[in-house]
C-alpha cells in the first residue's frame, strides 16, 4: 500500500504504511523492498541524507538485487556523495551489466515528471545509460 501511494506522488500517504510494514516483519524476505520504498519517500521529500541511509540499508539487506543497489546510486548521487554512488554503481553493474534508466523506471514507475527527470539525471551522471545498449 505504501508503494502505491508514492508511485502516485502521495508520499505522505504512504509513510505510515511503510513504517508499519517494516516494523511488523523485520525478518521479511522483502525487507530490502520496504526499505527501498522508504528511501524513495525521503528522496521525494528532499531529505537526501536520510534517503541515502535508508538506501544503504535496503541495498545491504539479504535478497537485494541490482535495482535496489541502483536506488542507493540515486540516493547518494542526489546527496552529493559520489564515492558512495560509485560503490553502489559497481555493485549494481556487477549483477546487471546492462542496467539502464529505462529498466529502472520499468521497475519503479513514477508518475511525477520532475522526479523522473531528477532520477534520470542522477543515474546518467553515474554512467547508467538512458536506454539499454543495442
Amino acid at each position: 500500500m505504501g508503494r502505491a501511494h508514492w508511485v502516485e506522488d502521495n508520499v505522505l500517504g504512504g509513510i505510515g504504511w511503510l513504517e508499519q510494514s517494516v516494523s511488523l516483519s523485520p525478518l521479511d524476505p522483502f525487507r530490502y523492498a520496504m526499505l527501498g520504498v522508504k528511501a524513495f519517500t525521503r528522496i521525494i521529500e528532499g531529505d537526501y541524507a536520510q534517503g541515502a541511509n535508508l538506501a544503504d540499508a535496503a541495498a545491504s539487506a539479504p535478497g537485494a538485487h541490482a535495482l535496489i543497489a541502483a536506488i542507493a546510486v540515486v540516493a547518494h548521487e542526489m546527496n552529493g556523495d559520489r564515492e558512495s554512488a560509485a560503490r553502489w554503481l559497481a555493485s549494481a553493474l556487477s549483477r546487471k551489466p546492462d542496467l539502464s534508466c529505462a529498466e529502472f523506471f520499468q521497475a519503479f514507475p513514477f508518475d511525477n515528471a520532475r522526479l523522473r527527470t531528477e532520477i534520470t539525471r542522477a543515474l546518467v551522471a553515474t554512467g547508467i545509460p538512458e536506454e539499454p545498449a543495442s
